[in-house]
């Protein structure tokens, strides 16, 4: 009987084991090698669990595994778990970067003592951001905060520069965190064999981050887990706040009813009305780019063109004008808290989301390299020419094709209470998922500003109501988030479609040409549009003094030209509506707690197109 084949690792095991009790200067510690993860960097155990090298034994590999036993040594020597956690801030934000810069300061104890471990650790720190893809992250995603503060920190202390695959981000964040605490970043230097000591000095530097101004922005919360730390008010405002320009909107002045003003307005004449069409015609969007001419009037409402009594009233606006900062700041909380009820559920749609989109992006190899993966096509060349390096290939990813996507949200009063909540919260996730792919979202909502007719109706009345006036109510557009704004900077922004008295009635047709305009004005190569809504259009002023179709018509008459042209691709999700009557693609719900499992799969199928 053959003696069994002896593992080869238990030499490994030993070896390793030496190497942890040494630098750790604890006998008891030990290394198991394992299939699967390794132990986390702040782990106190004493045996290691360690990742079981590939036979291989690549130098790279085995370059990684002494990194990673480095700094579980290193962690057992000089960090104090019990007072870790009587220190460390609550907050998953808050929380991650206390973590990271302790395991830092781990790391740069034992590099200023030991210059291998140092080197070892420069290297596992290398590879690690390499295969978080930092080096291809959008400025616009979600940033690795905790990543970038702990690379700071390093350099600050000792001087050594960000890893590659980090540094632009790195960048970009260091001038916002210098200047909203720079002083307690250069103070950890002092702090550094004094682990209390620097953990108090993190803890004031997450306050002092988290009350900056003018931070890049993140993709969950805000700088430090807080929207209060960047203010959507001063961010893009002009770029944001935009009249209804193309659709039949007139910018709004200091002249004009805003949120709020809902006083007596005088009724502008019909001249009037004429240089409010000229007015439009010449305005352009804020991209720079020409505004599609894509007036409402155009379309039909039956036999007759659709009609508008007066534009004077309505308004496109920042959904962070209609409320006080503390009020969105409250409305956001409560939105938060309705989303840790669901928290498992989108948890796993974002990252099923995630997985699908980063599962279709477009991959290809990168040939004749000299470090990555092993090319065996390229074999032969070394045993024919033993100087030969260049045997390594390294996987490529291409970004999705330039896309934007745009949700506009039916805000009318049939939406509150459970529908608008999940609504709200959907789109939050499939922003931010969408956001981390490389795709740009959009997010609007659509309403008026008053039941039953507003200023357009006490005009009409006024006029001695003409027959056939067409619209007679305010439009009320809403920028809850814009395409080219991070979420971070929108987030706040979603919570106000829970405040009480926002969401009245609604009229589809204009709204739906509003989105549509807007998309014809991105420069992407790609533009899709999706509807949420719960029913029909739906002014009981303007169906009332017209006939009961009117607003339906008018909608029909407009999705049926967007459809034709075939420049945006447009489908609708009904909530308890049939909107397959009126949509081309559609997808009907009567169950509205399924309505971002049900977003997240319409928007799979459009990208595996």
């Amino acid at each position: 009987m053959k003696n069994p084949t002896p593992d080869p690792t238990g030499p490994l095991e030993t070896a390793l084991s030496g190497v942890a009790r040494a630098l750790a200067r604890d006998r008891r510690m030990n290394v198991s090698l394992q299939s699967g993860g390794a132990q986390a960097g702040l782990g106190h155990n004493a045996t290691v669990r360690m990742s079981k090298p590939q036979p291989t034994r690549q130098a790279h590999e085995m370059t990684q595994l002494r990194g990673e036993l480095d700094l579980a040594a290193l962690a057992r020597r000089y960090h104090n778990p019990k007072l870790h956690t009587r220190e460390r801030p609550a907050g998953d934000k808050q929380s991650a970067i206390f973590d990271a810069l302790e395991q830092m300061r781990v790391a740069m104890l034992g590099g200023r003592d030991y210059a291998g471990v140092r080197k070892n650790l420069d290297q596992r720190l290398e590879r690690y951001c390499d295969a978080q893809g930092y080096g291809r992250l959008s400025e616009r995603a979600d940033p690795p905060l905790a990543d970038i503060l702990a690379v700071l920190a390093r350099e600050e202390i000792t001087g050594t520069p960000p890893p590659a695959a980090l540094e632009r981000l790195v960048r970009l964040w260091e001038p916002f965190v210098r200047k909203s605490a720079g002083d307690t970043l250069a103070s950890l230097k002092d702090r550094l064999d004094d682990q209390q000591q620097y953990a108090k000095a993190i803890r004031t530097l997450l306050k002092q981050l988290a009350t900056g101004e003018d931070a890049p922005g993140e993709g969950d919360a805000s700088a430090i887990d807080s929207a209060e730390a960047v203010d959507s008010e001063t961010l893009d405002e002009q770029n944001e706040t935009e009249s209804l320009g193309a659709v039949g909107g007139q910018e709004q002045t200091d002249d004009q009813p805003g949120s709020g003003d809902e006083g007596e307005q005088e009724s502008p004449s019909m001249g009037e009305r004429g240089e409010e069409t000229a007015g439009r015609k010449q305005r352009e969007s804020r991209t720079g780019l020409a505004t599609p001419q894509l007036d409402p009037r155009t379309f039909y409402a039956g036999d007759q063109p659709y009609k508008i009594y007066t534009e004077r009233y309505d308004e496109a606006i920042p959904a962070h004008r209609l409320a006080s900062p503390e009020e969105l700041a409250r409305l956001r909380a409560q939105l938060d808290q309705k989303l840790a009820q669901v928290r498992g559920t989108f948890a796993r749609l974002s990252a099923q989301l995630q997985r699908l989109l980063l599962a279709r992006q477009q991959r290809s190899w990168e040939f004749d390299l000299e470090e990555g993966l092993i090319n065996t096509a390229r074999l032969a060349r070394v045993v024919s020419n033993p100087a030969y390096r260049q045997i390594y290939k390294q996987e490529k990813e291409a970004p999705f094709k330039d896309t934007v996507i745009t949700l506009l949200m039916d805000n009318s009063g049939s939406m509150r209470g459970r529908p608008i909540t999940i609504a709200a919260l959907s789109a939050d996730i499939l922003a931010r998922s969408l956001e981390r792919a490389g795709v740009k979202v959009e997010i609007l909502g659509f309403t008026t500003r008053d039941w039953k007719g507003g200023h357009s109706y006490k005009a009409w009345v006024k006029d001695g109501r003409p027959p056939k006036p067409g619209r007679l109510n305010d439009l009320r557009h809403i920028i809850y988030k814009s395409a080219d704004q991070p979420l971070v900077r929108a987030r706040r922004n979603l919570g106000l479609m829970l405040k009480e008295g926002l969401l009245k009635e609604n009229i589809d047709g204009e709204a739906l040409l509003w989105a549509y305009s807007r998309l014809l004005a991105r420069p992407e190569a790609r533009r899709i549009l999706m509807v949420i809504s719960d029913g029909a259009p739906v002014d009981d002023a303007t169906l009332s003094a017209n006939y009961p179709g009117y607003l339906d018509r008018h909608l029909r008459d407009v999705i049926a030209h967007i459809q034709s042209e075939e420049n945006v691709e447009l489908l609708a999700i009904g909530i308890g509506h049939d909107v397959g009557r009126y949509y081309a693609r559609s997808v009907t719900l009567s169950d509205i707690t399924r309505l971002g499992e049900t977003m997240a799969r319409e928007l799979v199928k459009l990208f595996e197109k």
